[in-house]
């Protein structure tokens, strides 16, 4: 048993250690393995505050102050943290740590934060097997979780999560979200975006509404023609393909590469120029 001096009390309510006292705030909670028993000593409380995987834990912590930092749009230094809290569970402690969330975010805003951890979790545990139906986030947001997942598999890849790691959030699905098992393999190559534009020149060669895709003919330096596919943002894009589509005309598109949740790099349309200049469709009289 190990001891440690944190006050400790049974009402039932988290305890942060080496912070004071505060309002509560909404905040998303981990949690790692089982409870523990403890007791009360003259000189704090006594336990096996040692027993929980506090790295696994960290490994999930940092990954999930990450995404917060992302979804609010804030500095990741910005976010309030605890990285170790105690709670009464049926009479016994369990260990974990705690990330705030600041006053004034909508429920709105907390809820597509759980959707980007949860997909966080799927891409770290088996990200190739993640379908596009399994993503509610727009492309944005699916992007941005899967760097964070990238970065973290290149170092933790493969590694067994000792104990399970148990989120929770003041989202409207309250349930709690579970990892536990093994983490993906590291990635076998990097796959971050390039953050420069890539231009081709070339005429439409098919458009493909429910998918969202475009398929572009274009002629290669000293090659044969080639036909790449990219994704398009349906709204902003649509009509403009279908008046340069029929009759087809040469345009310069230029695309950006982009993270899928599963790791792959695809290309995806950012901007339509003719003779140089950005497309824009003349208004309707």
């Amino acid at each position: 048993m190990s001891d440690t001096n944190m006050p400790y009390d049974n009402s039932g309510k988290s305890h942060h250690n080496q912070q004071p006292a505060r309002t509560p705030i909404n905040e998303i909670q981990l949690f790692v393995g089982d409870s523990f028993r403890v007791d009360e000593c003259d000189f704090g409380t006594n336990g096996p505050f040692d027993r929980p995987a506090w790295r696994d834990l960290g490994i999930f912590f940092d990954a999930v102050t990450r995404i917060a930092a992302l979804s609010f749009n804030t500095d990741l230094s910005e976010i309030e943290n605890t990285r170790r809290l105690f709670r009464e569970e049926k009479g016994e402690v369990v260990a974990g740590a705690a990330i705030a969330i600041a006053n004034g975010k909508s429920q709105m805003q907390i809820d597509e934060l759980r959707a980007m951890v949860e997909l966080l979790l799927m891409i770290m545990r088996r990200p190739y097997d993640i379908n596009q139906s399994d993503i509610i986030l727009d492309d944005d947001a699916s992007s941005a979780v899967a760097s964070v997942a990238q970065e973290f598999l290149q170092v933790y890849g493969g590694k067994i999560i000792a104990q399970p790691i148990r989120i929770e959030m003041p989202s409207t699905n309250s349930e709690p979200l579970i990892f536990k098992g093994k983490l993906a393999p590291k990635p076998k190559k990097p796959v971050f975006a390039s953050p420069n534009p890539i231009v081709i020149s070339g005429v439409l060669d098919a458009l493909f509404r429910s998918e969202r895709k475009i398929l572009l003919w274009h002629q290669k330096e000293n090659s044969k023609a080639a036909k790449i596919a990219a994704r398009i943002d349906i709204e902003r894009d649509w009509k403009k393909l279908i008046s340069i589509f029929d009759p087809p005309l040469e345009a310069e598109f230029v695309f950006y590469e982009m993270i899928t949740p599963a790791f792959r790099i695809e290309l995806r349309l950012d901007e339509i120029r003719i003779d140089g200049k950005p497309f824009e469709l003349r208004p309707s009289i």
